[in-house]
């Protein structure tokens, strides 16, 4: 066994435990997990792989230099025969250069000197849509059907080879390794082979290696290489082909090139299955936790409650493992605040005889309400509970480096507003934005448009702000606590109700009138204080186990890397 497979199975549980949410948009419980570790292990197998370290040379491979020189006899043909222009010579590789050690029998050079660059085309459009002709055009986005991470087996889009001949179309040879060259795609690191002639759209580049690289180890080589670091532009950023072709390189013989193939076709057969039985485990992870959180929401009363609570905190070290798993449980309270289940008592309840909840939060109906909530409670909707609900100006401030605050959606988060992020505009724009009504403190902030849509979150004291876009500003009339109106809506229950209100496609929003007429569980003053110290007494419980989680995830992230910098050392 190899040092390397070694390094992988010794520390299995470190690569699949490393994880971290993918985004941290919106709310927590519906964000997938990357599991960071393995994405790490691959990273090492690669660079591993083209440093020479994954596999032994072999003394009886010829020197990489000789496949150089053979090389240059093919260019020198290749050229001869009119089938390529003369490249320009690149300049040699000084000391400085040179990115790491050379093993023996590698040599150094530079990207441009192994293979013929392949540039695309523009699609000919009175051709497209055809799906049964000779040639292949290949966009971007043809680098993800099938799921394939290697080859390109199909395109959406095919050409005559008539049409090919006629627009002088450039066709590229099997074997040919493609990349995106301009846009958000040079960060997916998508690399692909094609299978057979093929054009590629003028948004790809791509190099046919010469006889002596193997298609295969150039694809390795390429996905080892992080193209971000060449692109220039900001708005819209883009490779350039003769930056791409300075990379300094190992090249080891075509043998040993054959051989790392091999070897991380191996390695990465054994990620996939370590990714699939965390990916397993995760998701029955995930159908525990809801089953159990299940017999909370099912509890009759706060007595009920209390006693199925205290039998799932006996575990809340092995079952909130994920912060997905914990976002899920603040949901879960969120959701019996709003029922009356963590303050109200069996003799004020009006549940059915053995009826627990008629209906999940999901599919709720506005009159089942009245048999889920306590007996000395009201449903109302918010405009009968709030003073004042105002939507935001529809229009776009003007920015300013100092000034006061304009809040964006994307400080929103459930039950509290970072400013930490804020944005600035003049008092004039200030003052404008204010007109209809001044923000204070404890008014509630609402997101109803957008990636972020649904999300509430109070005012503080002592910030003077005025409204972005995409949001409502809800004020609480005497009687109804902003706290607790706060709790109903980032619940369930309200959240629920407002993706089923839905209006738009690409950009959802809810209507101000749905959200007037949001129903809300109306308690007695004095039980709503009890219902938001109780709220926040367990939400305070789950963010305490999210900070043990996050400083966990750090620490075996912070591991893995060291495992990393260890092997590459």
């Amino acid at each position: 066994m190899s040092h390397l497979d070694t390094l992988i199975t010794d520390h299995l549980d470190l690569w699949s435990a490393a994880v971290r949410p993918k985004s941290s948009a919106g709310r927590g419980s519906n964000s997938k997990l990357e599991l960071t570790g393995i994405k790490k292990l691959r990273e090492l197998i690669l660079e591993l792989a083209v440093r020479g370290k994954l596999v032994p040379q072999d003394p009886c491979d010829e020197p990489a230099s000789v496949l150089l020189e053979r090389i240059a006899v093919e260019n020198a043909r290749l050229v001869k025969e009119g089938k390529i222009k003369k490249p320009k010579a690149l300049p040699e590789i000084g000391e400085e250069e040179k990115p790491f050690e050379l093993p023996e029998g590698w040599v150094i050079t530079r990207l441009g000197e192994i293979g013929i660059w392949a540039t695309g085309n523009g699609f000919p459009t009175n051709e497209q849509g055809l799906e049964d002709l000779e040639i292949l055009f290949c966009k971007v986005s043809d680098m993800n059907l099938d799921g394939n991470e290697r080859f390109i087996l199909k395109t959406m889009n095919t050409v005559s080879e008539d049409t090919a001949r006629r627009i002088k179309l450039n066709l590229h040879k099997a074997g040919t390794v493609i990349f995106p060259k301009i846009g958000g795609a040079i960060a997916t690191n998508k690399r692909r082979i094609i299978t057979k002639a093929t054009a590629i759209d003028n948004n790809c580049l791509g190099i046919t290696p010469y006889s002596e690289v193997a298609s295969d180890y150039l694809f390795l080589l390429l996905t080892s290489i992080d193209m971000t670091k060449y692109q220039v532009g900001t708005s819209v950023p883009a490779l350039s082909q003769g930056t791409l072709e300075l990379i300094p390189i190992g090249i080891p013989s075509i043998d040993e090139q054959h051989r790392i193939v091999a070897k991380v076709d191996e390695l990465m057969a054994l990620c996939d299955q370590l990714e699939q039985c965390s990916e397993s485990q995760l998701a029955a992870h995930q159908t525990l936790v809801e089953t159990l959180l299940a017999t909370l929401t099912d509890s009759c009363d706060a007595e009920e409650l209390a006693q199925n609570w205290a039998r799932l905190s006996n575990h809340f070290d092995t079952l909130f493992t994920t912060e997905a798993s914990i976002d899920a449980l603040k949901q879960t309270i969120l959701q019996l605040a709003v029922m009356g289940k963590l303050t109200s008592d069996k003799n004020t309840t009006t549940h059915q005889e053995n009826n627990k909840v008629v209906a999940r939060h999901e599919s709720l109906k506005y009159e089942d309400l009245h048999n889920e909530i306590p007996n000395n409670w009201s449903i109302k909707n918010l405009s009968e509970i709030a003073a004042n609900i105002i939507d935001c100006p529809h229009s776009t401030p003007t920015w300013t480096e100092h000034g006061f605050i304009c809040v964006r959606t994307n400080q929103f988060q459930v039950g509290h507003l970072d400013l930490s992020t804020s944005r600035y505009v003049s008092q004039a724009t200030y003052l404008d934005r204010i007109q209809r009504l001044k923000p204070s403190f404890n008014d509630i902030l609402y997101s109803r448009e957008g990636g972020i849509l649904g999300v509430a979150c109070r005012i503080p004291k002592g910030v003077d702000i005025c409204l972005g876009q995409r949001m409502m500003l809800i004020r609480m009339r005497n009687g109804t606590l902003p706290e607790y109106t706060e709790i109903v809506l980032n619940s369930p229950l309200i959240t629920s109700i407002a993706r089923r209100m839905t209006t738009g496609g690409a950009a959802p929003r809810v209507n101000v009138s749905s959200v007037k007429n949001y129903p809300i569980p109306h308690p007695p003053l004095e039980e709503q204080v009890r219902i938001v110290a109780k709220t926040n007494e367990l939400i305070g419980i789950c963010d305490q186990l999210k900070s043990r989680l996050q400083t966990s995830q750090q620490t075996q992230l912070a591991l893995a890397e060291s495992l990393v910098e260890g092997a590459l050392a």
